[in-house]
């Protein structure tokens, strides 16, 4: 994989997303946790974001994925009321979009709820904008690289199955100088890229369509994922590869369902990477006293209680239907 990640785009009414992820957000109780986690795991340079808004964030590149783990340490925040609900856990995926108000606009429609880049509601476009203030910083990074952001909310009947951040960029990240060059020649996890990113949901074929629909995405099929005791629908966001979110309704009482009680909304399960040697996967986790909470023969997802977050890996492409 070279340092440059071409991206395609997914045309809705008036806006755009365009893939792969801005990132992929976690939000966990310690600082201390979540680097060492990163470092053993994923054995990848670790970039500190600046401490902004009550919470401090660690990067680290994985593939062609931007991981981001948020630190809340402010009574009452929003990330740490999150975290105080659910314990560490997946917390939202970050897309770029071209044509934010209109995207806005949109989901207000059809009664989404959204909030702003300072966390007050937004209740009609166009979304606030920031301006860029000062010089450029130490690492030569804009002050603002975004121009303007708002997230939806976990509001079952109010969201898109699951919280997502829409940022409207003033200069995109480029991963290499963010987070180091890719591959490694010396990965341990052997992952060539993402596969898929899992929702747990109540109903699959509400999410789908509103992925599809409404944010333009492409319906890519439905089979079982017996893993997790659902049947889940897929949607693929963007050109090829694109970005594939799996939204997984339970059929069982299996481990799909003990997520969906626990949470009591949609939310993000796991985010699953390709691999090339899935055993090397294995004996990586091994060594580093990570334990596999589920497996199969071609793939496996990593115990939260010991990595924070689920990560799933898989030496398979999927073969949707």
């Amino acid at each position: 994989m070279s340092d440059f990640v071409e991206r395609t785009s997914v045309p809705g009414d008036g806006f755009t997303l365009e893939s792969p992820l801005f990132h992929v957000t976690q939000v966990v109780d310690s600082v201390d946790r979540a680097r060492d986690v990163f470092e053993r795991l994923f054995r990848r340079p670790i970039r500190e974001g600046d401490y902004k808004q009550g919470r401090w964030a660690l990067f680290t590149r994985v593939g062609d994925a931007l991981v981001e783990a948020m630190i809340p340490d402010m009574p009452a925040a929003g990330m740490r009321r999150f975290v105080d609900r659910f314990g560490s856990h997946w917390h939202s995926l970050g897309w770029y979009v071209d044509g934010i108000d209109a995207l806005a606009e949109t989901l207000l429609a059809h009664d989404v709820n959204l909030v702003d880049g300072q966390w007050k509601p937004l209740d009609r476009p166009p979304v606030p904008r920031r301006t860029v203030e000062g010089s450029e910083r130490d690492d030569g990074l804009p002050e603002g690289w975004w121009s303007a952001v708002f997230w939806t909310q976990l509001r079952a009947g109010h969201d898109i199955h699951g919280l997502h951040e829409f940022c409207q960029p003033m200069t995109k990240h480029q991963l290499a100088r963010w987070a180091g060059a890719e591959p490694l020649a010396d990965d341990p996890l052997t992952v060539r890229g993402t596969s898929h990113l899992t929702t747990v949901v109540a109903d699959r074929t509400t999410a789908a369509n509103m992925w599809s629909e409404v944010l333009g995405g492409r319906m890519a099929g439905e089979k079982d994922n017996e893993l997790l005791g659902a049947r889940s629908a897929f949607v693929v966001m963007g050109g090829d590869p694109g970005v594939t979110l799996e939204f997984a309704e339970p059929n069982t009482s299996g481990p799909a369902q003990v997520e969906l009680d626990a949470c009591g909304v949609s939310i993000l399960y796991s985010t699953t990477f390709l691999v090339d040697d899935l055993a090397k996967v294995r004996a990586h986790l091994s060594a580093q006293d990570f334990p596999i909470e589920l497996e199969q023969r071609a793939q496996l997802v990593t115990d939260p209680t010991a990595t924070a977050v689920r990560y799933g890996f898989a030496d398979s492409p999927l073969q949707l239907l």
